[in-house]
C-alpha cells in the first residue's frame, strides 16, 4: 500500500468516526446530480446542493456501494467546492485534492474527477433553468 492509499483508508475512517463531514441528503436541495463514477458500476454516487447565484452554499453526497477512494473524493469535493461557481468548480486541481488529503493519491483524484465532472453537469443545467 503506497502513502497515498494509506491516507485515503485513514481518511475514509475518520469519515465515519465524527459528524463533521459531508454525508447525507439536503432537504431543499436546488440542485441534485447522481451518476455512476466507475465502469464496473459500483460506485453510484448522488450530490446534494445547494446554489445561490451561482455559486455553491452547501454541498453534501450520498454513495451507494462505492468504494473508500469515491467516499473520500466526494467529501474533499464538497469542501473545496463550498463557495465557488461551476467555472471555479470546473478548476479544481490535483494539488488542492492532495492538500485536503495530506498526500498525493492518483487513484483519488481520479474519483475526485469523476465526482467533479458530474457536479460540473449537474452546475450547467441549473444554469440554464
Amino acid at each position: 500500500m503506497d502513502a497515498g492509499d494509506k491516507k485515503i483508508k485513514e481518511y475514509f475512517q475518520a469519515l465515519f468516526s465524527t459528524s463533521d463531514n459531508n454525508m447525507g441528503r439536503i432537504d431543499d436541495a436546488n440542485l441534485v446530480a447522481e451518476g455512476k463514477m466507475c465502469g464496473d458500476n459500483r460506485d453510484m454516487l448522488s450530490l446534494f446542493g445547494v446554489v445561490t447565484d451561482e455559486k455553491i452554499v452547501k454541498l453534501q453526497f450520498v454513495c451507494r456501494a462505492c468504494d473508500p477512494f469515491m467516499y473520500v473524493a466526494a467529501d474533499i469535493l464538497c469542501k473545496l467546492a463550498g463557495g465557488r461557481t461551476r467555472r471555479e468548480v470546473d478548476k479544481l486541481s490535483a494539488a488542492e485534492f492532495d492538500n485536503l488529503l495530506g498526500e498525493t493519491s492518483e487513484a483519488g483524484y481520479d474519483h475526485f474527477i469523476m465526482a467533479r465532472k458530474t457536479l460540473s453537469r449537474a452546475m450547467r443545467e441549473l444554469e440554464r433553468s
